[in-house]
């Protein structure tokens, strides 16, 4: 009977040290990404001027008259954010842009006098990739 209670107790021991040994992890899957496509039609309103904008309090990026940006995101959720602009008396706009995997989202950008500012997901996105389509690619 000792004999047996012994060999319980190895196998126990055993097994509590199988189970507490650390599994090699799963390798990281990458997440999926999506592109961002931010544009400035070409308009005669603040033609000479670049209007700045960040993704995720990121580096500023300053978009030209007549151009656009185009960024690979990972799918989820984004903030983008412009600066208060001074000469145009404009405040600063935060918006949201979720991605999915493999999906292009246009956001257009444009300041129009008197009217206020365009700084959002464009609502027709097969109009925005066409618009977006005749801009030149700003490096």
């Amino acid at each position: 009977m000792r004999y047996i209670l012994t060999a319980i107790f190895s196998l126990a021991i055993s097994l509590s040290t199988l189970a507490g040994s650390p599994r090699p992890k799963a390798s990281a899957k990458r997440s999926p990404t999506g592109t961002l496509i931010v544009y400035r039609p070409g308009s005669l309103a603040g033609f000479g001027r670049t209007y700045s904008f960040n993704i995720d309090n990121g580096p500023r990026h300053k978009l030209k008259n007549d151009r656009y940006m185009q960024f690979e995101l990972a799918a989820g959720d984004h903030i983008l954010r412009h600066p208060f602009d001074i000469t145009l008396n404009y405040g600063p706009d935060t918006q949201k842009v979720h991605i999915n995997p493999g999906q292009t989202v246009y956001f257009q950008y444009t300041i129009y006098p008197w009217m206020g500012t365009v700084f959002e997901v464009s609502e027709d996105q097969v109009e925005a990739r066409q618009t977006a389509s005749g801009l030149k690619q700003q490096d």
